[in-house]
């Protein structure tokens, strides 16, 4: 296979826990599983917090969802609404 084809992502060891306590709730599992495939597809190399807090802000979660309030938005979105592409947001 062709190296530049290879993707690498990976957690953090902070952001695996977070993850598993989250998970560990039993909230809004099939919509974190979505993201960590997008996020899984993406060329960039993006963290998991980032790329997690983007989508769910570009995906209509609402004001007090469980998956905003485990990794609230830093900054500025990245992912254009509706969209699960990194950058997408960028003009």
């Amino acid at each position: 296979m062709d190296e530049e084809l290879l993707q690498y992502h990976s957690m953090t060891y902070t952001e695996r826990e977070a993850l598993k306590t989250f998970a560990k709730r039993g909230e809004c599992l099939s919509e974190v599983l979505v993201a960590i495939a997008h996020w899984m597809r993406e060329p960039q190399d993006v963290t998991f917090t980032g790329y997690i807090s983007n989508w769910a802000e570009a995906n209509q979660r609402e004001e007090g969802d469980p998956i905003m309030m485990q990794w609230p938005l830093n900054g500025p979105r990245l992912i254009a609404k509706g969209s699960s592409e990194w950058g997408s947001a960028v003009s």
